[in-house]
């Protein structure tokens, strides 16, 4: 659910409230990779299935095959809720209901690529932390033409 709060007369929508429906409709073809650094599997890759709405798709992710074929489309700042400031626990559907309109129809994949790693970086969203949100940094992906 969106989170707002009024600040000198202006609302700020922490995470847009988009229907469950959608947010799936999304999920089947903007897909979550994740960069693996191991000796078995190193790289960018696209993970297995998980809850859309309730698991953290970045904890314990099992991937499902490399993400080849794909090419930065532009990175955006994204919000994740928290309820202890030191779990970072982005779900897919907080990226989904994020992603600016003029690029849902482009984008194919999403990857965090920054996220609150201290507690000074998470200081530095002070507005957003204070309201139970951790602020990242999400590159979109398009596919390579």
């Amino acid at each position: 659910m969106a989170e707002t709060i009024e600040k000198a007369g202006e609302t700020k929508v922490w995470i847009p409230d988009v229907p469950k429906h959608r947010i799936r409709e999304m999920a089947k073809r903007i897909k979550p990779v994740v960069t693996f650094n191991g000796p078995k599997k190193s790289g960018p890759h696209f993970i297995k299935p998980v809850d859309l709405f309730e698991i953290a798709y970045t904890w314990d992710p099992k991937p499902a095959g490399k993400a080849v074929g794909l090419e930065p489309l532009c990175d955006i700042t994204t919000y994740h809720s928290w309820a202890y400031a030191g779990f970072f626990k982005p779900t897919i559907a907080e990226v989904l209901a994020q992603i600016p309109a003029e690029h849902i129809n482009k984008a194919v994949a999403f990857e965090i690529v920054d996220r609150p790693r201290t507690c000074a970086d998470m200081n530095k969203e002070h507005e957003a932390l204070n309201t139970s949100y951790h602020v990242a940094t999400t590159r979109l992906y398009t596919r390579k033409q």
